[in-house]
């Protein structure tokens, strides 16, 4: 098996909470906060229906109350909602999606997961392509939505919304404090190099390595888990994206070919270029031939006339 080539990747992505303000209403009588509420749902669905699209696709805006106890005698109720046409905050969530569901997949592979965090493998032939993309997304799409968020707030209807805050008695000023910013993609790279040798370190003169051989020799066993560990991470995601192509022999034309060069250009991306040639060519050729020749294919690739049981035979065969 080749070593791996590449980056170990973490992700930091933008949030839409950023385009909320939160306004202190404890002072309001509840009758009167609740006519607060429905004025300004009013108002930002009015903004709504002026910014949006498609207008039958909106759905009403919800506003949060958030309450908090200072003391027995002293609850405070907070109003947050965003001041902004909803169309950003929807803008910055389908980004998010297309980035983990769609661009992170299609140049990475999960290696760990620790709680709700995950460590993606980017491979070294990919990782232009994705900080790429990424820059894109940055640069044009949320370049723009800066600048239509400083222009919507020096428009009507965001002095509107101040006049209404004011005249609850609530102070408009919040709204200038916050300056909306949404920050950017950004995704940190670390080089990881599973060819390193112990061994052939300069580092670890000879009266070093014999000083420190038992930590050294744990140094190269761990180096060698952590490789042998994503290897095997890579291999059961390559599984489990092959599997809705091999379960029960199923194909479905171009897009399986087309998911299969996705994880070949991935796979020599970062190396593993033996997965390649013993997994993912034959399953191409498989995929491409006529269905009365399948069977023959699969049998002389992988042993065994179902295809499921063949790639998850050679598979193992890597781990």
């Amino acid at each position: 098996m080749n070593n791996l080539q590449g980056f170990l990747l973490s992700i930091h992505t933008v949030n839409e909470s950023r385009l909320e303000v939160e306004v202190d209403t404890s002072q309001l009588k509840w009758d009167e906060y609740q006519k607060l509420v429905e004025d300004l749902q009013d108002l930002l669905n009015s903004i709504d229906e002026e910014h949006s699209v498609r207008t039958e696709l909106m759905k009403g805006r919800s506003l949060r109350a958030r309450y908090r106890r200072v003391s027995v005698d002293d609850r405070r109720r907070n109003l947050r909602f965003s001041p902004l046409p909803s169309k950003y905050s929807n803008i910055l969530k389908n980004l998010r999606s297309y980035v983990y569901i769609d661009l992170v997949p299609s140049t990475c592979f999960c290696v760990e997961q620790i709680g709700p965090r995950r460590v993606y493998f980017l491979p070294k032939g990919m990782a232009p392509l994705l900080l790429e993309a990424v820059d894109r997304i940055n640069k044009e799409t949320l370049g723009k939505i800066r600048d239509e968020i400083e222009e919507f707030k020096a428009g009507n209807y965001f002095l509107r919304i101040k006049q209404l805050l004011m005249s609850y008695g609530l102070d408009p000023r919040i709204l200038d404090t916050e300056d909306f910013s949404i920050g950017n993609f950004s995704m940190a790279a670390v080089p990881v190099d599973f060819g390193y040798s112990v061994e052939a370190d300069d580092f670890f003169a000879k009266d070093v390595r014999e000083k420190h051989k038992r930590g050294l020799e744990a140094l190269r066993s761990q180096i060698e888990e952590k490789h042998k560990e994503y290897v095997s991470a890579i291999l059961k995601e390559i599984l489990s994206r092959l599997g809705a192509i091999v379960s029960a022999n199923k194909f479905t034309g171009m897009k399986v070919t087309k998911k299969i060069d996705e994880l070949m250009e991935i796979c020599e991306g970062c190396g593993l270029t033996r997965v390649n040639e013993v997994l993912l060519k034959p399953l191409k050729e498989i995929c491409t031939a006529k269905r009365d020749k399948r069977e023959e294919l699969t049998e002389g690739f992988f042993g065994t006339k179902n295809l499921s049981e063949g790639v998850e035979k050679t598979i193992r065969e890597f781990l």
